[in-house]
């Protein structure tokens, strides 16, 4: 009998090896299966064993994952700038969740730079707290601080300048071209709003022949040689001439194409690329030796054609009439990905993704995602085309479209003005800009509408309500983990962030660093700016205190809408207030500890008011895969 139960127990067992399990699939038909799951099932499946964890981290799991939960690509830009696509997943919806849901502050604020408002270029540097504004028209500057605008310099241009054809900007110079072949730089720390400005301009020896040449394009170094011996700035002029000088006006060395130059851009370390109306050219930086390409593009008006550059896949991006184009730059040849578009339709803006300059400059292909980077094509038929310029595909292929449409309280515009006026996007969204400050955010890979990014202009700037104003900047914080930004319209600025932007400004850290030693230099005159500046943030103080007194006591209100911001103001001023202080997360965490990144994600998400528990769940569940 006994013989019998052990044979039968042999049997049974022959037959279960001869059954195949889950287990026995192929690692690619688990990907596929593993693919259509979400990011809690797949966290959780990775602690069941070895070939299913295995299975969940392979890269196609969550390229696949990334497509069905995000809408993205296989390349994309990184926001966590993390190698690890669980981080990367959780920053990413977090980000986006706070562009969507997040509290907003918006202050407004009147510019100095020119009486009509025109601003040609604006630079904006969030950590600094700065915004400097330039107008083409007399080549006025004007420099605030951008979260209110306060400590406004103004600096004038000068009638030497004359017609003003071509410009370039930095922190410390402004560099112009005119209509007569001359060119000029100014030096913005030594000028001021007075007549001794004329010190701080220097005007370029300009050889006999390229004089009443017209001046295309300039390019200038972000940082100046301060020994005064390599390239600073760059002109391309009309005749085909390429000039490049230093920072003390003398010519370093010239190169002469046989072709109009329209477009330059250099990093002043490797390469100069220049766009000419026949061909496309990279210089050598060290001993300009040219190498040409053909764009095939038949441009026969410049103003129309649009051209953009990224330094860290070497690729070139010619937008002209219904043709977009893109060029990457190899050793000794050139890839071309292009899109047509309907014959009736063409494009009017092109504007590159928002990103630090360590990923503009130079490709980390190792992050999740492949550290992509995204561009947007504004359309003569009101449409925003994004895609991506670091894609490794043989064509252009759109990532989305957006249809953008404003509001109700959006001033009513002829039917002959275009509805969208600028754009600016990052790794996460796409801002899109209006008339008289209107702004709507849209996810930048599904191009879901997520909000309107703007509030109306307070009365007293009585002409934002009297005159359709075109937006004329969207300038969003090069952080991808940044939620804020400034809009520029007209004369009038707009600050806006959502949620907390935890970075402390280089200008604070400099304001607690003086505020240490002032007691070693000029102590009386530290005392008095110090006592002074306390005067104002009191009399600042008490103003608003006196302004929200008079609303909270039933005062009137603009509208239905300020009556609501106000209540809400005061409900979470309230329950800001009423939070314990051990709601404070701390981040006392090992960078050196190989799961730093995710705990550091974890703590995050903890400081967090709105938790997302799956979010949460994930990330614990990570951890204690370890």
């Amino acid at each position: 009998m006994s013989k019998q139960i052990t044979e039968d127990k042999e049997t049974q067992h022959e037959n279960q090896k001869d059954v195949a399990g889950i287990n026995d699939l192929p690692r690619e038909i688990l990907i596929k299966i593993f693919s259509n799951l979400d990011t809690l099932e797949l966290v959780k499946l990775k602690l069941v064993c070895k070939d299913w964890a295995h299975a969940v981290s392979d890269e196609t799991t969550w390229v696949n994952s990334f497509k069905k939960n995000l809408g993205t690509g296989r390349v994309f830009p990184s926001v966590s700038g993390s190698s690890t696509w669980m981080v990367e997943y959780m920053t990413r919806v977090k980000t986006t969740r706070k562009w969507k849901k997040a509290i907003a502050v918006h202050k407004s604020f009147q510019l100095f730079n020119d009486e009509y408002g025109l601003v040609d270029l604006a630079l904006v540097s969030f950590s600094q707290e700065k915004l400097l504004t330039f107008s083409r028209i007399h080549g006025d500057i004007s420099i605030c601080n951008v979260l209110n605008g306060r400590h406004q310099t103004f600096i004038p241009g000068n009638v030497q300048f004359g017609q003003i054809s071509s410009y370039a900007l930095n922190w410390s110079y402004l560099f112009i071209g005119n209509r007569n072949g001359e060119v000029f730089s100014k030096n913005l720390m030594t000028s001021t709003s007075s007549s001794s400005a004329r010190t701080s301009i220097l005007k370029f020896d300009v050889e006999e022949h390229l004089r009443d040449i017209d001046v295309w394009d300039l390019a200038i170094s972000p940082r100046l040689d301060k020994f005064k011996q390599r390239i600073d700035f760059i002109a391309a002029y009309k005749n085909g001439e390429l000039v490049c000088w230093n920072s003390n006006g003398k010519r370093v060395k010239s190169v002469h194409f046989d072709d109009s130059l329209i477009k330059i851009k250099s990093d002043f370390h490797k390469y100069i690329i220049v766009v000419g109306l026949k061909k496309l050219y990279k210089v050598d930086y060290t001993n300009f030796d040219v190498t040409e390409f053909d764009h095939d593009v038949n441009i026969e008006d410049k103003e129309r054609c649009i051209v953009d550059f990224d330094y860290g896949s070497t690729s070139v991006i010619i937008s002209y009439e219904n043709i977009i184009r893109c060029f990457t730059f190899g050793v000794s040849n050139t890839d071309r990905r292009e899109l047509i578009l309907p014959y009736n339709v063409h494009s009017v803006k092109g504007v590159v993704q928002t990103a630090p300059r360590t990923r503009t400059h130079n490709r980390e292909t190792y992050l999740a995602g492949g550290d992509g980077l995204l561009y947007a094509n504004v359309l003569s038929d009101d449409s925003i085309l994004v895609w991506n310029i670091r894609e490794n595909e043989a064509k252009i292929t759109p990532q989305c479209q957006i249809f953008p449409s404003f509001s109700k309280h959006h001033p009513r515009i002829p039917d002959e003005y275009p509805i969208v006026t600028c754009v600016a996007l990052n790794a996460s969204i796409v801002a899109v800009g209006g008339y008289n400050g209107f702004m709507n955010i849209y996810d930048a890979y599904t191009g879901e509408y997520l909000r309107e990014g703007s509030i109306k202009f307070p009365k007293k700037m009585s002409r934002m309500y009297e005159h359709v104003v075109p937006n004329s900047k969207i300038i969003l914080n090069e952080d991808s983990l940044a939620t804020n930004g400034v809009t520029l319209c007209g004369d009038v600025a707009q600050y806006f962030s959502f949620g907390e932007n935890n970075q402390e400004s280089s200008a604070s850290k400099k304001s607690k660093l003086s505020l240490a030693h002032s007691s070693s230099k000029n102590p009386v005159h530290q005392s008095i700016r110090d006592q002074i500046d306390d005067y104002d943030h009191l009399q600042e103080a008490e103003n608003q205190r006196q302004r929200l007194f008079e609303k909270y006591n039933g005062a009137s209100f603009d509208n239905d809408e300020d009556e609501l911001t106000t209540a809400l103001a005061i409900s979470e001023s309230y329950h800001q207030s009423s939070l314990p202080s051990t709601q404070t997360p701390s981040l006392s965490l090992n960078e050196s500890d190989p799961d730093y990144q995710l705990q550091l994600a974890l703590e995050l998400s903890k400081s967090e008011q709105t938790i997302d528990k799956d979010l949460e769940e994930v990330l614990r569940l990570s951890l204690e895969e370890k």
